[in-house]
């Protein structure tokens, strides 16, 4: 493509959006858990969509790795700076998306605490289902510029 640079998609980037469609999985698995009043499954669930959201952020941080190790750094071409900036802004949503879904799977543990309005879990699934279309959409868009 045009004042594109070529690089090789790393195979971190294919692990991370098979976690990353996992996870949107186990937490609609865990809201339907929380509506049935299933607190043990959706504590488990919770807590599985949190390891894998954070493996998640580990895959992109070994695939963006290895983007600076074949020579796309910051400042070399303004078009790497702007897929920077793209990949930056959707890793600002994503360590978004993984801090709230610590809070929520301390709240899920918390005993102290009743609250069984669905709503906090209804938004952090329809938040973290987002994240995943958009890394989806990134995806498609790093394999047609490569």
């Amino acid at each position: 493509m045009a004042n594109w640079e070529s690089f090789d998609l790393p195979s971190a980037f294919w692990y991370s959006t098979a976690v990353m469609a996992f996870s949107s999985v186990t937490l609609w698995m865990a809201l339907k858990a929380f509506r049935e009043r299933a607190m043990g499954k959706y504590r488990s669930l919770m807590l599985a969509t949190l390891i894998l959201g954070i493996v998640f952020v580990a895959l992109q941080v070994v695939g963006f790795s290895e983007l600076v190790q074949q020579g796309l750094a910051l400042g070399r071409k303004s078009s790497v700076d702007f897929l920077y900036v793209i990949v930056g802004l959707h890793g600002a949503h994503v360590l978004g998306g993984v801090i709230v879904l610590i809070v929520m799977s301390l709240k899920a543990f918390n005993t102290k605490v009743r609250s069984y309005s669905s709503v906090p879990v209804e938004l952090i699934s329809t938040y973290w289902h987002f994240v995943g279309i958009l890394w989806i959409y990134l995806l498609v868009f790093l394999v047609m510029i490569r």
